[in-house]
């Protein structure tokens, strides 16, 4: 049974409209169970409409905590010191399994600190064989996929212009991708290899396949600003 969790992190905001659209798309007509917002990032549930369940941290780098208690009174606060072993991405993982999650939504991952978001995308790989995660915001999503596996995508579904395959094991072999600008059959692509960068779907099917490894999927645009000129 599907039990999703919707994890808000302190990344960087620059489109709280856009994402409320985004999650509205996601979610349709239902709502997270879980929607933990995690030590700064509950400085950004409001804007986005959210009503956390939980929220969690150190709350080193939290707003108007008084503030924040008063307006999430309903919420469980998870509170943890400032010196441990675990950045607060991972005790937000943590806390959405023990919750019994087996999907996770994650926003604000991206942006700021690259050793935090790094750390954060890396964690993709030691959740994956717990829960279904996928990282987004307004330009991009990431997913972790593992062979042997077979991933179909619709054109007309896929509301980006770039897929992106980047190893995150050793190597990732047997690939083919079917209906893409730069199709690819029976490849390995090696760890820091970048061949598989920047990839866009031609065909109104696509298809991703391979026998072993594991990669990053990542779907990407643009900014508005880039493709229109537009601030």
């Amino acid at each position: 049974m599907k039990k999703v969790a919707l994890i808000v992190l302190n990344g960087f905001y620059n489109d709280y409209d856009a994402l409320k659209i985004i999650l509205e798309e996601q979610f349709k007509d239902e709502s997270p169970e879980i929607v933990l917002g995690v030590d700064g990032g509950t400085n950004h549930l409001e804007a986005l409409g959210l009503e956390p369940t939980h929220i969690l941290g150190d709350f080193d780098s939290i707003e108007n905590i008084e503030v924040h208690k008063q307006r999430f009174k309903e919420a469980a606060w998870l509170v943890y010191p400032s010196e441990k072993d675990y950045t607060d991405s991972e005790l937000a993982f943590e806390t959405a399994k023990g919750l019994g999650c087996n999907e996770a939504i994650v926003l604000g991952a991206f942006g700021g600190r690259m050793d935090h978001m790094l750390g954060t995308v890396f964690l993709l790989n030691r959740f994956s064989d717990i829960m279904q995660i996928e990282m987004l915001d307004v330009h991009n999503r990431i997913k972790l996929i593992e062979g042997p596996v077979q991933y179909v995508l619709e054109k007309e579904k896929v509301p980006y212009q770039y897929v992106s395959l980047i190893p995150l094991s050793a190597q990732a072999t047997g690939i083919d991708l079917i209906g893409f600008k730069y199709p690819l059959n029976r490849a390995t692509i090696n760890l820091g290899e970048t061949v598989g960068i920047s990839n866009e779907i031609i065909d109104d099917i696509a298809m991703i396949s391979f026998v072993s490894g594991k990669l990053l999927m990542i779907f990407s645009k643009d900014s508005i600003e880039k493709n229109t000129g537009l601030k």
